[in-house]
């Protein structure tokens, strides 16, 4: 099962829907920077270079398991010749 049929299979339960949507700007956040990794063809170990931030650290927000501080968020997107734009709506 890809991920895709996986998130559509649960995306009819409701406290799924709830969890997903309370999680939604860490996740959004995180395939950006994923993305960004990708498109410029980084290793963990020259992400780390590039941003200042130690792999263990960049490792664990990269598989979601650890929310970045705006601090931190802010020193991985400037590596990646990105900047952190806050919304509030």
């Amino acid at each position: 099962m890809i991920l895709k049929e996986y998130f559509e299979k649960r995306e009819c339960r409701p406290e799924f829907k709830r969890e997903f949507a309370r999680y939604q700007p860490e996740i959004e956040c995180v395939r950006i920077l994923v993305d960004a990794q990708i498109e410029q063809n980084l290793s963990l170990k020259e992400l780390a270079k590039k941003t200042g931030v130690r792999q263990y650290k960049l490792r664990k927000i990269l598989n979601g398991k650890r929310i970045p501080t705006m601090k931190i968020l802010q020193k991985i997107a400037k590596g990646l010749g990105k900047t952190v734009k806050v919304q509030i709506i």
